[in-house]
């Protein structure tokens, strides 16, 4: 838990301050998550025209956030979480109208508190109560996920939710992987070494600069 959290604020800080990686982590997010735009190929053409204008203005309003959040920048977000954070949960949720809505929850958002952060540590109460929770992953007998719990400002604000409301975005890379790791945040010191080499050789240019 604690190696993906250090990877995970490795992975953002290079994102924000590394004016290589951002642009070329936005331009892999963005290529992978090109959608097309669904075109109906049916004979009934009335049906067609509706379902098309339907998911049209669904993509347009999907995020519970609402606009600029449309269906094209959520699939964008979640890929750049995966390689920036490691994961990303997917709430299914509902507006106040009944409407189906996603909630995009962060990966610092999802997890154990310190005194239920070992590894085994068991839910206590709730639709879960005695299952396994492993670094915020509600897992069964089998270690498949079956919940998930996430984080609230306060300890009476955390909430479980099942597999059914809630999707944990991630790559897997292990056979009993149940969180993501940074990709960018694993490759720090690759990144740390190219920038300490140029940092050397700008020295070594002032240094000639300065000789007579």
């Amino acid at each position: 838990s604690e190696d993906r959290k250090q990877l995970m604020t490795v992975g953002r800080y290079l994102y924000e301050r590394d004016m290589t990686v951002k642009p070329v982590l936005n331009q892999m997010a963005g290529l992978a998550s090109s959608i097309v735009t669904p075109q109906y190929d049916g004979d009934d053409l009335e049906w067609g025209t509706a379902a098309e204008s339907w998911l049209y203005e669904n993509d347009r309003w999907i995020d519970v956030r609402g606009w600029p959040y449309t269906m094209s920048d959520q699939d964008f977000l979640i890929l750049l979480h995966i390689i920036r954070d490691g994961d990303v949960g997917e709430l299914l949720t509902e507006d106040e109208f009944g409407n189906p809505k996603t909630q995009l929850i962060p990966a610092h958002r999802i997890g154990t508190r310190t005194d239920l952060g070992a590894r085994g540590q068991k839910v206590q109460g709730g639709q879960f109560d005695g299952a396994t929770i492993i670094d915020g992953v509600i897992v069964g007998d089998s270690m498949q996920a079956i919940g998930y719990r996430v984080l609230g400002d306060t300890l009476d604000q955390d909430r479980d939710f099942s597999t059914n409301d809630m999707r944990l975005h991630f790559k897997p890379y292990w056979s009993d992987q149940v969180r993501g790791r940074s990709w960018i945040g694993a490759s720090a010191i690759g990144i740390q070494d190219v920038h300490e080499s140029r940092r050397l050789e700008l020295i070594a240019q002032k240094k000639l600069a300065g000789t007579d």
